[in-house]
């Protein structure tokens, strides 16, 4: 059956017809077999062929030969409710730290191997998981870096940290019952993490800026400690000059002889105060 359609009041107008330049459309468009709901969405046939453009308040689109009818996008006006407000802040802060530990390439390679990024972007799986525990714009007390327990008891003994440098002391793993893969596979160690910097000395810099870091590897002997530094050089020292208030999540890798992931530690979470800031755990 053939039923009438009236086009936003449009007395007429111009869509083009696939492969054979424009035509003309009176007020009233025959169309067959589409839907007519709240809001008009369909699949449509019509006798004139394909149609792409604007007529009215309706877009029509080519879809795999089929012609596809929508109402047009309203304007969207930005709610300043307090909610509203604090879940964009909150999503900006999520997609700020996602990024920061997606674009970090061990970081990365660890959440690649999760059996949710076998189905998802990496990205898409770092930020479901970094969204759950952002809070009054901050990062909760039991956000983790890393996807799960890795296999490795590997604690900081001491941490000194100045705009330099981060130096810390690791912990001796005893045996072989504090980590969970071979010791003999085990031989290097790297530690990871992100520096988050608030509070800007110069109020025309940005309220937040958030740094990833991966150190050298340094060789990883069982039951010794492991002393690991990491140089912080150029934009990123001038970043930790122009911010007072400072806060490092980092934790450590353990790599095999060609440099492959085996585990990793927990996630350590440092405030930093002055600096340079001395800290015996």
């Amino acid at each position: 059956m053939l039923v009438p359609l009236l086009l936003g009041g449009v007395a007429s107008a111009q869509v083009r017809r696939g492969g054979t330049g424009w035509v003309t459309l009176n007020k009233t468009l025959l169309i067959t077999k589409f839907k007519l709901l709240t809001k008009i969405m369909g699949t449509i046939t019509n006798p004139i062929g394909n149609l792409r453009g604007k007529v009215g308040d309706f877009i029509f689109r080519n879809v795999n030969g089929k012609t596809i009818i929508c109402m047009r996008a309203r304007s969207y006006k930005k709610s300043n409710s307090q909610k509203s407000v604090n879940n964009r802040s909150k999503f900006k802060f999520s997609v700020m730290l996602s990024s920061s530990i997606n674009k970090n390439p061990v970081l990365k390679e660890i959440w690649q191997n999760t059996n949710a990024a076998k189905q998802r972007a990496t990205y898409n799986v770092i930020f479901q998981h970094v969204n759950k525990h952002i809070y009054n714009n901050d990062i909760d007390s039991f956000f983790n870096l890393f996807p799960g327990i890795g296999g490795v008891n590997a604690v900081p003994n001491n941490l000194e940290f100045n705009v330099a440098s981060i130096n810390v002391v690791v912990k001796p793993v005893k045996d072989e019952h504090e980590i969970c893969v071979p010791v003999e596979d085990a031989k290097f160690i790297q530690m990871v993490g992100i520096i988050k910097c608030d509070n800007p000395i110069d109020p025309s810099l940005k309220d937040r800026v958030i740094l990833s870091f991966n150190s050298n590897t340094y060789n990883f002997v069982l039951g010794k400690e492991s002393n690991i530094t990491l140089n912080i050089e150029g934009e990123r020292r001038e970043i930790l000059y122009e911010y007072s208030s400072k806060r490092v999540l980092f934790g450590f890798v353990v790599l095999d002889e060609n440099k492959n992931i085996l585990c990793y530690s927990s996630t350590f979470d440092e405030t930093i105060g002055t600096i340079p800031y001395k800290k015996s755990f």
